[in-house]
């Protein structure tokens, strides 16, 4: 059962927010994209947003793209999970425990 959601990305962040965003990017330990499935709510989701198919007999999936990586981190004392995908962290944090962050979509 997934135990994290989306937050926001690192374009959504304020100026305010950059030293945890550096913190939880300096710290982080790569992950599977199969962990990343399995504890983050909406990936699939998220993937076809961005235009990923589900069938790499139809175009591109997001396991099969070399250029996007998964990560575990720390974002403001909370574990975090994070892919980077064109150069941007996307992250999702424990369920309904933002803790008066602010998330975007």
């Amino acid at each position: 059962m997934s135990q994290y959601t989306y937050f926001k990305s690192c374009v959504d962040h304020e100026p305010g927010e950059v030293p945890a965003l550096t913190y939880m990017v300096e710290n982080a330990i790569e992950v599977t994209l199969a962990t990343m499935r399995r504890n983050c709510a909406g990936l699939d989701a998220w993937a076809k947003a961005k235009g990923y198919e589900k069938d790499a007999r139809v175009g591109l999936t997001l396991k099969n793209d070399p250029y996007v990586s998964y990560h575990r981190s720390r974002y403001e004392n909370q574990i975090c999970y994070f892919l980077v995908w064109s150069a941007i962290e996307f992250i999702w944090l424990p369920k309904l425990k933002f803790r008066g962050l602010r998330p975007k979509g």
